[in-house]
């Protein structure tokens, strides 16, 4: 099978691709920066040429679109998230229309959500709170509406919280694990977390990766998939954690007052796992026993 990756270079594109030369499939990359574990390919997900391009020369079976941005403002998180889904969509609908599409969505999307709703599903009301949530519900109701209307082959997968080392910084965790190292190598005195009273779904980056395997394998076109452990985890004990797992006691945390200025906090949500449970091999094992 000839896979397209995009985002190649990623923290969760890594390990997805290490899953997939298991299974000797014919892997294709495309990031800006240098793809380890596939045939790299140049292109601008931001061109509709570019792009139409990329998928006519290739004729992918299966696309993994995990390019994307998060950086919270508008123009950026439009471009990054929406106008490259379309790009990509509409290359497919045109050149590949028998190809399987897995785009990557967000917790994000549900915005606030109430304790008492959870853990969520997937047909959860959407009301992002952000704008990177913004622009992926978009990317959402872009995808659903290629679905429909234009009969692409696509699949949701709405992601929660990745763990794992090598983290972008701008998650908690690599935050954490970059501010743990500098520590370590007596660069700084202290590490300093924001609020660690809210309860989040993390899953291992290796899992997450399978997951998505699977759910490009057996879900249902226009459907949405959750990517999660379907457990809470309070983000002080998963600090705490990483603080053990590198010997280091939880003295040398400062927690700052949430900022007038910061966004929207959610004090919980975690992932309602049965639908994804239900496409997967028992041996997965991601429900807690």
């Amino acid at each position: 099978m000839r896979i397209l990756i995009t985002g190649a270079a990623g923290f969760l594109a890594r390990p997805l691709q290490q899953h997939l030369r298991q299974e000797h499939h014919e892997l294709h990359g495309v990031d800006c920066r240098p793809v380890p574990l596939a045939i790299p390919h140049e292109c601008n997900l931001g061109s509709p040429e570019a792009v139409a391009d990329l998928v006519r020369s290739l004729r992918p079976d299966r696309v993994f679109h995990l390019a994307g941005t998060f950086a919270n403002e508008f123009n950026a998180d439009f471009a990054g998230n929406v106008a490259t889904t379309q790009n990509l969509l509409e290359a497919i609908c045109t050149h590949a229309p028998a190809a399987r599409v897995l785009l990557i969505g967000s917790a994000a999307e549900y915005g606030w959500v109430q304790p008492e709703d959870n853990p969520v599903e997937e047909n959860h009301r959407l009301a992002p709170v952000s704008v990177y949530g913004w622009s992926k519900v978009c990317q959402t109701h872009l995808a659903q509406f290629y679905h429909r209307v234009r009969g692409v082959d696509v699949v949701l997968a709405r992601l929660f919280n990745l763990s794992g080392k090598g983290a972008s910084r701008r998650l908690f965790v690599g935050r954490m694990e970059e501010q743990i190292a500098l520590l370590k190598q007596g660069q700084t005195r202290e590490i300093v977390a924001g609020n660690l009273d809210s309860i989040r779904d993390y899953v291992p980056v290796e899992k997450a990766a399978r997951l998505l395997v699977e759910i490009a394998r057996c879900g249902l076109a226009g459907e949405v998939y959750h990517v999660g452990s379907g457990v809470p985890v309070k983000m002080r004990d998963m600090l705490e954690r990483m603080l053990a797992e590198a010997g280091i006691g939880f003295e040398r945390v400062r927690v700052e007052n949430r900022r007038p200025d910061a966004k929207l906090d959610i004090p919980m949500i975690f992932a309602d796992m049965r639908r994804t449970a239900a496409l997967l091999p028992a041996e997965v094992g991601i429900l807690p026993a």
